[in-house]
């Protein structure tokens, strides 16, 4: 509710990794962590919520060195159960100059024991370790392996199973992320 224009309800913090993120489906669909630590709210309740008003998303993501940068996209929401679609509209704050999570846009939430992406090898969730709106794979893993120290590459796929935001950091781990929505104001 810090963050400015205040009214976000944050539904992923990561932050120290004291919660591992590799959950199966029905821990995202419920929520899983504390809300005065690491957690994610569940897909159940970002749902419900986003269909009640047109929704902002928006996602702070900071890099070991403490930089940070934040996107914000218009009409979030997620379909309902057992998808969970992401659909989002357009990118109102866009500071890399490319488009982080328009590839994630309509397509199913995967986990690991919930393969729904895109990709026809294999899970993406598997493969890199993680649970994400999918397609062929992502260009950000945001509940991918936390990396010790952050920074640093994962070893499991080739640098892709981490927690990551390549368009910023390539394969570098994040420090922190927040994912967050709120009333959309027009």
């Amino acid at each position: 509710m810090s963050t400015f224009p205040p009214g976000w309800t944050v539904f992923q913090n990561r932050f120290d990794g004291s919660v591992d993120f590799y959950r199966n489906f029905s821990e995202y669909e419920n929520g899983f962590g504390n809300m005065t630590g690491e957690f994610w709210l569940g897909l159940r309740y970002i749902e419900e919520m986003t269909s009640q008003y047109d929704s902002a998303l928006r996602f702070d993501v900071t890099a070991a060195n403490d930089s940070h940068i934040h996107e914000v996209y218009q009409n979030f929401s997620l379909s309902k159960y057992p998808k969970f679609t992401m659909h989002i509209g357009n990118q109102t704050v866009k500071p890399l100059n490319v488009s982080g999570l328009l590839n994630q846009n309509g397509q199913d939430f995967s986990t690991y024991d919930h393969d729904v992406d895109a990709w026809y090898n294999a899970g993406c969730a598997l493969v890199n370790h993680g649970a994400w709106w999918y397609s062929q794979c992502y260009a950000a893993n945001l509940n991918g392996e936390y990396g010790r120290p952050p920074g640093s590459i994962s070893t499991i796929n080739k640098g892709f199973g981490g927690f990551i935001f390549i368009a910023w950091q390539q394969y570098h781990t994040l420090k922190a992320s927040k994912m967050m929505f709120r009333k959309q104001f027009h």
